[in-house]
């Protein structure tokens, strides 16, 4: 699980458990309040796809088939099997002790194609939330990664997040610190994270997002004050747009902006990420901690 990646060569490690989220709009707003768009004419049926127009998503043994054959060259194997890859990754490094060695094993499991040490707890704690070490010390390479995997291209990029992965391990391990732009929140809470990183880029706010996430005073945390409990409005609409969109040389109104539904989405995907982080901690506790990470929570 992670603060938890997977767009090489900057993944962002999250757990593979997520819940789905509601878009249903149920009150009724005013024009002047900042909430819900205009309702939409609702939308003509659309045809069922036949058989054949949506494409077949492969079986976990051609995910599995798909990343055997793309193995890299900075991976060599040792053994194979039609469900197990073992072998030795090998991290170029400038240390006198010369290039990292780390013995490692992928298999097919019934969540998709996954990785960790051949011995979990060589070189990476057995389990660490922080370091994106799972149960059984399985590797968390991003949200439901282990069904990444669909074709050649996207077991390449696998591949990819892997080394990237095993590269991030280092940096932990020297500094006690996951690089917070590589890492999305736990369990549950890492879709929230990602729904709302892509939210925050859509309207201009990605920079002051990312800084409330890491604990760092933003705007965001005055918008979330603003918010009404239910979510659906901002108060204080005839304030500037954070967004800072502008007409005719002044600032756009909350409540006028076009952005409005935007950032009220992210508002809301932010405080479920918050409330699911929070409850991931308090399932959390009472797991012994590796002492690697600084600030764990599992430490105090």
């Amino acid at each position: 699980m992670g603060r938890t990646p997977l767009q090489p060569p900057r993944s962002v490690f999250a757990s593979s458990s997520a819940t789905g989220r509601s878009r249903t709009w149920t009150m009724r707003r005013s024009r002047r309040s900042w909430g819900a768009p205009p309702r939409s004419p609702p939308l003509r049926p659309q045809p069922r796809p036949g058989p054949s127009s949506a494409p077949m998503r492969a079986s976990r043994a051609e995910r599995f088939t798909h990343a055997a054959a793309a193995v890299p060259s900075w991976f060599s194997v040792t053994s194979r099997s039609r469900t197990r890859l073992r072998g030795i990754a090998k991290l170029a490094s400038n240390s006198a002790a010369g290039d990292e060695r780390i013995l490692l094993d992928i298999s097919l499991e019934t969540t998709g194609v996954r990785v960790r040490e051949t011995v979990p707890g060589t070189r990476f704690p057995a389990r660490c939330p922080e370091r994106h070490v799972e149960d059984d010390g399985w590797f968390c390479l991003g949200l439901s990664s282990g069904w990444m995997v669909e074709d050649a291209a996207s077991a390449s990029t696998w591949w990819a997040a892997l080394e990237d992965f095993l590269k991030l391990q280092r940096v932990a391990a020297r500094s006690g610190l996951w690089p917070d732009q590589n890492a999305l929140s736990h369990g549950a809470a890492g879709k929230h994270h990602r729904d709302a990183l892509a939210l925050a880029g859509d309207v201009g706010l990605l920079d002051a997002y990312e800084r409330h996430v890491s604990g760092e005073r933003s705007v965001v945390a005055a918008l979330d004050a603003a918010l009404t409990k239910d979510g659906s409005r901002l108060i204080y609409g005839r304030a500037a747009c954070p967004c800072g969109r502008s007409r005719r040389g002044r600032p756009v109104l909350r409540r006028r902006c076009p952005h409005r539904a935007k950032v009220l989405a992210l508002l809301r995907e932010e405080r479920s990420r918050a409330r699911k982080l929070q409850e991931y901690w308090t399932w959390m506790a009472g797991t012994t901690c590796c002492g690697t990470m600084k600030g764990c929570p599992l430490a105090a």
